[in-house]
């Protein structure tokens, strides 16, 4: 199976960029991950690329195709909990670096994912978002009960008040699994941070997802959300898939590929 892909990644008008993100490829078998740390606890940046470090690694070793997603992803971000606070152990003094995440695993042309936090999973299909991952948050909370809706929500001063992450020393977060889910090729998975739903009417700009490239539609919506939001731009970050309508059968690709620096941050103009 082959895809298009494509992500961004921005510092916004913060002094350091503590989003990371990255795609992952082998045999066909893709593997988007997307994690923002927490600024408002030390080593928000550490906690975000040991997330994608930890995961990485896991992902080279991995029997394919993986026979049960949904063990598999839940799994990777257990483990990736669990190095973030042996991490956070090991400074000194030491910390407690936290940090969202979202992880979609595609394969045989179906998706999965799973989530922590508030970072979230699109899935637009026919130019409109047909699934939205939910978020651990207070105002989630709010918003499932109807006291918000999602333009209040992206104001609201406990926006950034999170029920659940990664890192925190006290228990392993529960996390959120979807089931599988039958991709076509005009459907696109767009995993995000909050410094992009954040600064964008996702139901609007959603149609920017139509025949032009992903790496044309990514561009454009991070320099929209960052312009959208200055100057008070968080970091963005999003990463994006979409089948290649030229292919039914997995293709096989036995070597690794991934699309990242070495901090873990990607260039805004760096397409997949």
């Amino acid at each position: 199976m082959n895809a298009e892909t494509a992500l961004a990644n921005r510092l916004g008008n913060r002094e350091r960029n503590e989003d990371r993100c990255s795609i992952l490829e082998r045999a066909g078998v893709y593997l988007l991950l997307l994690a923002d740390g927490m600024g408002g606890h030390a080593g928000g940046n550490l906690a975000s690329q040991q997330m994608i470090d930890s995961i990485t690694q896991q992902f080279r070793h991995v029997p394919l195709p993986v026979k049960d997603p949904r063990r598999f992803l839940r799994s990777l971000l257990e483990d990736s909990h669990r190095d973030i606070v042996a991490l956070g152990r090991r400074q000194n003094p030491p910390i407690t670096p936290r940090t969202t995440s979202v992880l979609c695993l595609v394969q045989n042309g179906s998706a999965w994912w799973a989530h922590v936090g508030d970072s979230r999973l699109y899935l637009v299909r026919d130019g409109k978002i047909a699934v939205r991952t939910r978020d651990h948050t207070f105002i989630e909370e709010l918003r499932s009960q109807g006291a918000l809706d999602e333009e209040q929500m992206r104001v609201h001063p406990l926006r950034n008040h999170l029920t659940h992450c990664l890192g925190s020393p006290e228990e392993i977060p529960p996390v959120d699994l979807s089931e599988e889910t039958r991709l076509t090729p005009e459907d696109v998975i767009v995993i995000c941070s909050d410094g992009l739903w954040g600064a964008l009417d996702m139901d609007k700009v959603s149609k920017l997802f139509d025949s032009r490239s992903l790496a044309d539609s990514v561009n454009t919506l991070a320099a929209l959300a960052e312009r959208s939001s200055h100057p008070r731009s968080d970091n963005i970050s999003l990463v994006t898939l979409r089948l290649d309508r030229t292919e039914s059968e997995p293709a096989e690709q036995p070597e690794d590929t991934a699309v990242t620096d070495e901090s873990g941050a990607v260039p805004a103009d760096q397409p997949a």
